[in-house]
């Protein structure tokens, strides 16, 4: 069979030789598209176990940095915030009772006028230990608010210890934060302790609710109980019938 037939013109045979080429190009684009897609499919798949490997590595990171930061507040801020509290029992010195406000200025004038004095009386070196613990305090507490380590994880070790010591040292870090400046400082730390104190009280809560349950629960089925049972004022109707 010749491929070219002389009785016709040679547009007339490369019109007729075009089909078979076209179906062959045809053939060759569309698994050309196919091999496409499934390298298209196969470079999603592994991007999305790279993100997921990422993902596990971050988590695991910042279970590792919360870890670190327990200890860290365990082995020394505790023992600088009790180096700090024999410090002030050898001079008697009074502990803050009043209320967690605003960390402002403002509120000083509200504090009890003994306290007040013996606060702005105080030694230089429990001043500087003071001023030392609110900074490690602050330093603690980037870590948790930026993300950088696992609050949760942190919180279940030492949320309610962390929220006392803020309120322990609540005087300073009020005294520090002025009440003019824009840019406060301690407001990292105040941010923890709100997010945390905030927590402590929903759990608070839930307990309460539980435990009022468990009694509304209880008195439910002893007031059925004696809804069963005939009362002596019962008897006496059938003996009179």
């Amino acid at each position: 069979m010749e491929i070219f037939d002389n009785s016709k013109s040679i547009l007339e045979n490369l019109y007729f030789l075009s089909g078979p080429a076209l179906a062959v190009l045809g053939l060759f684009i569309f698994r050309q598209i196919k091999l496409a897609k499934t390298q298209l499919t196969i470079a999603k798949q592994q991007l999305e176990e790279s993100q997921e490997e990422l993902k596990i590595n971050s988590q695991r990171q910042a279970a590792n940095l919360a870890a670190d930061k327990v200890k860290e507040y365990v082995n020394e801020i505790i023992i600088l915030e009790n180096k700090i509290f024999d410090e002030k029992l050898k001079i008697n010195f009074p502990s803050y009772k009043g209320e967690i406000k605003e960390f402002t200025n403002d509120e000083i004038k509200d504090w009890d006028k003994d306290f007040l004095d013996a606060f702005l009386k105080k030694p230089d070196n429990i001043a500087l230990l003071e001023l030392e613990i609110v900074n490690r305090l602050e330093a603690f507490s980037v870590y948790f608010i930026k993300g950088i380590a696992d609050e949760k994880i942190a919180f279940n070790s030492i949320g309610r210890a962390f929220c006392d010591s803020v309120r322990r040292f609540y005087p300073i870090i009020t005294l520090l934060r002025g009440r003019k400046n824009p840019n406060k400082p301690y407001e990292i730390l105040i941010q923890l302790y709100r997010c945390w104190e905030q927590r402590l009280e929903t759990y608070k809560i839930e307990a309460e609710k539980d435990e009022l349950s468990k009694e509304v629960k209880a008195k439910l089925e002893k007031l059925e109980q004696l809804s069963e049972k005939k009362t002596d004022l019962d008897i006496i109707k059938i003996i009179g019938a």
